[in-house]
């Protein structure tokens, strides 16, 4: 959503109704994303604005499209907020006739946005994981001797677990502070139940998945399991703030405790598992929530009310690119990425199972 807001109050006074305003102009430069820009836009308004506009109440409008740049530079473009001052030219005029042009304004832009280093840190996340998933695989098929188990890798397994943890408690943080603007508390609440919810399902299809392939050791309560519970239980503790570090820490705490326990099966959620249990993937809630908890802090202090309170420097534009597209799917990759390092080892090595 764009607002117009005309320098010229004279040009803009006294419109009919059902006024429509069309304009382009182009970007000389996107601050947020530091690039150069030279792209024309053409966006269609909302109709039916009010007679006489003051020279400081914005005007909403919709976007409509491009005129000569293709949508991946649309999208990349509204991806954050920015603020252009010139002179351009806007029309103004009811469908089919023009009444005026008005040459000055300044144009900004406030809808949400999505900041690069959290796709970028995401991203790092996820090709750590792809990284790890792919030793471990030629260690589980007997491929490779490689030690995942303790060592470098096990650390690496922590480290890459961690950092999506901490960075899903961020992103929480954010978009919780953001919905809260424009929703009632209990479509706050609905909202996050329904996508943890939606999460963990398909963490049960992960479930289901491993245990028609592989048997033995399949996951049952494995980190996508656990990033659904944590969206379900994370509202309740937003409150706490920066708190939630504390709060996280003692989570984290607790989890070392609780491992030395035994149980029965159901509670594996919380870090209490049955005598012999082993799975490919178990992230119980203790220690791993803590993470999320931590997460959540850091966001309250970093992004307060969902909006940049740091200042992030940037790396090369293309290596920027290459990180961040696994940072804006990282659910996807996370679903297939197994499926297919398996059809790869199968068809290189013949070692692997269908």
């Amino acid at each position: 959503m764009f607002a117009l807001h005309f320098t010229n109050h004279e040009c803009i006074k006294n419109l009919p109704e059902k006024t429509g305003v069309f304009f382009s102009f182009t970007i000389r430069k996107n601050r947020l994303q530091g690039r150069e820009q030279g792209k024309k836009f053409l966006l269609q308004p909302i109709i039916g604005q009010k007679r006489g506009v003051s020279a400081t109440e914005p005007i909403p409008v919709k976007k409509k499209g491009l005129v000569d740049a293709p949508p991946r530079h649309y999208k990349r473009f509204l991806s954050g907020h920015f603020r252009y001052s010139g002179s351009s030219i806007i029309e103004i005029h009811p469908p089919g006739k023009l009444i005026r042009k008005c040459p000055y304004m300044v144009i900004s832009m406030t809808g949400t946005s999505r900041f690069y280093e959290i796709d970028l840190f995401r991203g790092i996340a996820i090709l750590m994981m792809v990284t790890f998933h792919t030793l471990f695989d030629l260690s589980y098929f007997g491929i490779r001797p490689v030690v995942v188990s303790s060592g470098f890798w096990r650390y690496f397994a922590l480290s890459t677990a961690s950092l999506f943890l901490l960075i899903a408690g961020i992103s929480f943080s954010i978009s919780y502070a953001r919905a809260s603007k424009k929703l009632s508390p209990k479509q706050l609440y609905l909202k996050f139940l329904y996508r943890g919810a939606g999460i963990f399902a398909l963490g049960l299809l992960v479930t289901l998945g491993t245990w028609l392939y592989l048997g033995e050791g399949f996951i049952v309560f494995g980190i996508l399991h656990l990033i659904g519970v944590s969206v379900i239980l994370a509202p309740l503790f937003y409150r706490f703030g920066k708190f939630n570090i504390l709060v996280g820490i003692a989570c984290i705490l607790t989890g070392f405790v609780v491992a030395n326990f035994t149980g029965p099966f159901w509670l594996l959620p919380l870090g209490i598992a049955p005598a012999g249990f082993w799975s490919v993937d178990y992230t119980p809630l203790f220690p791993w929530f803590g993470m999320v908890l931590i997460g959540i802090g850091a966001g309250s202090v970093l992004y307060p009310s969902g909006k940049r309170g740091i200042s992030a420097p940037r790396i090369s534009e293309r290596c920027e690119a290459l990180v961040t597209f696994p940072g804006k799917h990282s659910l996807l990759i996370y679903l297939v990425h197994q499926p297919v390092i398996i059809l790869i080892l199968h068809f290189t090595t013949g070692m692997v199972p269908l």
